[in-house]
């Protein structure tokens, strides 16, 4: 993404964050904050920042993250959360695969520096399946869609991410209307926002900013698409991702964003910012 997009977007969203200069802003005095309000509105409680500047700096963050909870990034064995995403974010180490006999991470990552804002972006389709195919005794644990994704994953781009995407299907593990994969889906959307929360700072240190977010992905038949990372302003968020495998097409994307976010939701607000653009062939 060019820095200029992520710094528009930082402006345009974040409440808080620290500046990665090697010297720190000096904190702004109690006077000088309250005569000299913000230029923008705050849609949430929390302490103001003591280190707000009417000054531009620079945030450095990531918009674009996927977990475990992701079919793709499952599929090559990522087991890490969201949770697990946050606190690597915010400066802790966080282990990788390939793991050993023992489930042991065999590597470590960990950041140069800290982010100052990060959002979780885990695709909102087959959000259930991959909870219920991961999870034993979950419905649909062994299904053979299921069994493929735990034992030959590198086919799962094909069952979910291919003729899943394209022709949205299911695949049979979801029960009557695919009640059952809705509700693990809604399960893992509250778990999201939840792991946001504990993850943002809501203090005059304005260390971190979290955002709620998700990706829309759209994948034509003969292997267009067009995904959406949907960033939400705060925690004020509709009851449901919506999906791909729920809108025909993006309109829907944005008549869902106007009527269970803007409109439905006191506060709530987001942006979409597509990738993939040059592969989406008219979606």
């Amino acid at each position: 993404m060019p820095l200029r997009r992520i710094l528009t977007l930082a402006a345009a969203l974040a409440v808080c964050g620290t500046t990665l200069a090697d010297e720190p802003i000096p904190p702004v005095q109690t006077g000088e904050v309250q005569s000299s309000p913000p230029p923008f509105t705050r849609t949430e409680e929390r302490e103001p920042c003591s280190n707000y500047t009417t000054e531009r700096r620079p945030l450095f963050g990531d918009l674009h993250v996927h977990t475990a909870w992701s079919f793709d990034a499952s599929s090559q064995d990522t087991r890490n959360t969201p949770a697990d995403a946050y606190r690597f974010a915010r400066g802790a180490p966080m282990g990788i695969q390939p793991y050993d006999e023992n489930d042991r991470a065999t590597r470590t990552i960990l950041l140069d520096r800290p982010l100052d804002f990060t959002a979780v972006t885990d695709h909102a389709e087959f959000l259930g399946e991959v909870h219920m195919c991961t999870t034993p005794g979950e419905p649909g644990y062994w299904h053979p869609v299921c069994l493929i994704q735990r034992h030959i994953p590198r086919y799962t781009f094909w069952t979910f991410g291919a003729a899943g995407l394209s022709y949205k299907h299911r695949w049979g593990l979801c029960g009557d209307n695919n009640a059952l994969c809705a509700a693990k889906a809604a399960d893992m959307w509250r778990q999201i926002q939840q792991d946001a929360e504990e993850a943002y700072d809501r203090s005059s240190d304005c260390s971190f900013t979290s955002f709620v977010g998700y990706e829309w992905t759209a994948g034509g038949e003969t292997g267009e698409n067009l995904h959406h990372n949907v960033i939400f302003r705060n925690q004020q968020v509709p009851d449901r991702a919506m999906s791909w495998l729920e809108t025909p097409s993006q309109v829907q994307l944005w008549d869902y964003l106007d009527k269970e976010c803007v409109a439905g939701k006191p506060g709530c607000d987001a942006v979409a910012i597509p990738h993939n653009s040059n592969l989406s062939g008219g979606l």
